[in-house]
């Protein structure tokens, strides 16, 4: 059923509970409400879906947390969107940082490092990755990244808000490779036919100056 009165201007009120947001990106996208934890999915005309998603707040601990300021390349941003991907060898967490000038990025956490990932995927042949396994060799963009990893998400939470076509709750593989100048690569395998490659470089997670951060100065 769509709730059509759902998006005003700018402003999300949630049909379940009534709490007010900000929309922090254009639709279509996926928000959660801060009040309720219903999950919501706009579309293009701001016509408002109920996604059947479990409620669940996802760090107990806020070191990265939603709302955060931070900056970047001397570029001001602020974390509007959270994402955790449980894969069947790990947890990954990925935080949608919006930037004033409007571009968007995403800080990755990958096991004990960090990661600042462009948004816009690499579609890459699925011939490229058929076959291929943990130590192969594959080009991506005329860099050879060394495969270290394979997963497949077994499980998917989110917070705040997100793009539409970074939403993906169904299980898929991913494989993580290695460049030699350090620059990671996560290449999903979402079919037989679509294979989207995202790149990312990697950070000292205090480089970021987040505001929440400033209490935990000690762990960093």
């Amino acid at each position: 059923m769509l709730l059509l009165i759902s998006v005003f201007v700018n402003k999300f009120i949630c049909p379940n509970c009534s709490v007010q947001s900000e929309l922090n990106i254009d639709p279509p996208l996926f928000i959660r409400c801060s009040s309720c934890g219903t999950t919501y999915q706009i579309d293009k005309e701001k016509n408002t879906t109920a996604y059947n998603i479990e409620k669940r707040f996802l760090q107990p601990i806020n070191t990265i947390a939603l709302g955060a300021n931070g900056v970047y390349k001397d570029l001001s941003f602020q974390i509007i969107g959270h994402i955790r991907s449980i894969n069947s060898s790990s947890i990954s967490n990925e935080w949608l940082m919006k930037f004033y000038t409007g571009t968007e990025l995403w800080l990755i956490e990958n096991g004990s490092s960090y990661f600042v990932f462009e948004s816009v995927p690499i579609i890459i042949p699925s011939n490229l990755i058929k076959g291929q396994k943990v130590g192969s060799i594959i080009d991506i963009q005329s860099t050879e990244y060394r495969i270290v990893d394979l997963s497949k998400q077994v499980e998917f939470q989110m917070e705040g808000q997100i793009p539409e076509n970074s939403f993906n709750d169904d299980n898929y593989f991913k494989f993580e490779a290695i460049a030699n100048n350090g620059t990671l690569a996560s290449i999903c395998v979402f079919d037989k036919e679509i294979v989207e490659a995202f790149t990312g470089v990697a950070i000292e997670l205090a480089e970021l100056k987040l505001s929440t951060l400033t209490k935990f100065n000690n762990w960093i």
